[in-house]
C-alpha cells in the first residue's frame, strides 16, 4: 500500500516554481546575447524584393562567423554573440565601407535596424521604345571607397521582377540607383519608401540623353532617352543634352538644359510588420564610431567584398537588366 501511494505521487506534476517564465520571455540565464536584422512578417515581403544580409565583425574589425555563408546571416536569425562590442554591416555583398557599431548584453537580442526603398515600373507594353533600352523595376546601391571606386552592396535584379522591385537597406540617407540614375532616398526603421519617379519627356534634337551631373564628364551616370515618349527616371533635377543643327561650323551643336523630373509615381512611405524575435530586444545598440575605430575599420575593408548568389542577366550601372 505505501509503495503504491508513492508510485502516485512521483506521477503528479510539481507545482510552478517562483520566477518561471512565460512563452514571450527570454531564456534566463542566457549564456549568450544576440544580433540580428528584422525579416517582413511571414507573407510580407515586397514585391520584388530583396532582403539584406548581416555581416559581423569583431571589435578589432576580424569577420564573426559561425559557419554561415561567408560569415553573413539572413533576417530573422539570431546570431549568438558573446557580449561586448562589435561592428556590423547590412548589404547582400560585404563591402566593408559601411558599418555601424553596436553592443550585445546577456539574453537580448541587439537588433541593427533596417529599412525598405521600393520602385513601381511602367509596364514593358506601356513603356516607349525608340532610341532607348527598356527598363525594369531594378534598385541598385554602390558604395564607393576612398579612390572612389564603385562597389555593389545590394541589387534586386535576381528577383526578376519587372514592374515590382525593393531593396532592405540600413537606415538613413541612401543612394540608390534606378534606371541608370541616382537618387537619395532615407530608409527609416522598418518602413518601405516608396522612390518617387517621373516622366523625362525627349527635347529637340538628336541622340538625346539625361545625366545626373555634367554631361561632358564620363564619370556621369546617363541614359538615352526615348524620342517617342517619358523616359521613366527619379525625380530631381537633371541635365539633358541633344544635338542640334547651327550655321557655323561644325555645323552641329551639343546643346546642355538643366530640367526638373516632377514626382508621377511613388514618393510615400509605409510600415513593414516584422517577424517576431524570439528573445527581448535590447534597447539603445548602436555606439558611436570614434577615431579609436580606425584599425578595426582598416581590417573590415581590407577584408574584401564577398559576393553571397548569383545573380540573373547582366546588371549595368543602374541594374536594368538586357531585353
Amino acid at each position: 500500500m505505501k509503495r503504491t501511494a508513492l508510485a502516485l505521487l512521483l506521477l503528479l506534476p510539481l507545482p510552478a516554481q517562483a520566477g518561471s517564465r512565460f512563452d514571450d520571455e527570454p531564456d534566463a540565464p542566457e549564456a549568450t546575447g544576440f544580433a540580428a536584422i528584422r525579416a517582413p512578417a511571414n507573407g510580407l515581403l515586397p514585391k520584388g524584393g530583396s532582403t539584406a544580409r548581416l555581416f559581423i565583425y569583431r571589435e578589432d574589425g576580424t569577420p564573426f562567423s559561425t559557419g554561415a555563408a561567408a560569415g553573413s546571416y539572413e533576417p530573422g536569425v539570431e546570431v549568438a554573440l558573446p557580449p561586448g562590442t562589435y561592428f556590423a554591416e547590412v548589404a547582400r555583398t560585404r563591402t566593408g565601407l559601411r558599418v555601424s557599431k553596436f553592443r550585445v548584453e546577456l539574453g537580448k537580442t541587439s537588433v541593427i535596424p533596417t529599412g525598405w526603398v521600393s520602385v513601381t515600373a511602367v509596364d514593358r507594353e506601356e513603356q516607349p521604345r525608340v532610341d532607348c533600352e527598356p527598363w525594369f523595376a531594378d534598385l541598385t546601391v554602390f558604395e564607393r571607397d576612398a579612390a572612389g571606386v564603385a562597389k555593389m552592396a545590394q541589387s534586386n535584379s535576381q528577383t526578376e521582377h519587372a514592374e515590382q522591385g525593393a531593396l532592405q537597406l540600413p537606415v538613413g540617407e541612401t543612394q540608390v540607383v534606378f534606371n541608370g540614375l541616382p537618387a537619395v532616398v532615407t530608409i527609416k526603421a522598418n518602413q518601405v519608401a516608396a522612390l518617387a519617379t517621373g516622366f523625362a519627356m525627349p527635347p529637340k534634337g538628336g541622340n538625346p540623353q539625361i545625366s545626373a551631373g555634367d554631361p561632358a564628364n564620363p564619370a556621369s551616370a546617363r541614359i538615352n532617352l526615348c524620342t517617342d515618349g517619358g523616359t521613366q527616371v527619379p525625380a530631381g533635377i537633371f541635365q539633358v543634352a541633344a544635338t542640334i543643327d547651327t550655321n557655323r561650323p561644325p555645323y552641329t551643336l551639343r546643346e546642355v538644359t538643366e530640367v526638373t523630373v516632377a514626382p508621377a509615381l511613388g514618393g510615400t512611405s509605409r510600415d513593414l510588420q516584422t517577424a517576431r524575435l524570439a528573445h527581448r530586444e535590447l534597447s539603445e545598440v548602436t555606439l558611436p564610431i570614434t577615431e579609436a575605430d580606425a584599425t578595426a575599420l582598416a581590417t573590415i575593408r581590407s577584408v574584401g567584398p564577398a559576393p553571397l548568389g548569383g545573380t540573373k542577366g547582366s546588371i549595368r550601372l543602374g541594374g536594368s537588366r538586357k531585353p
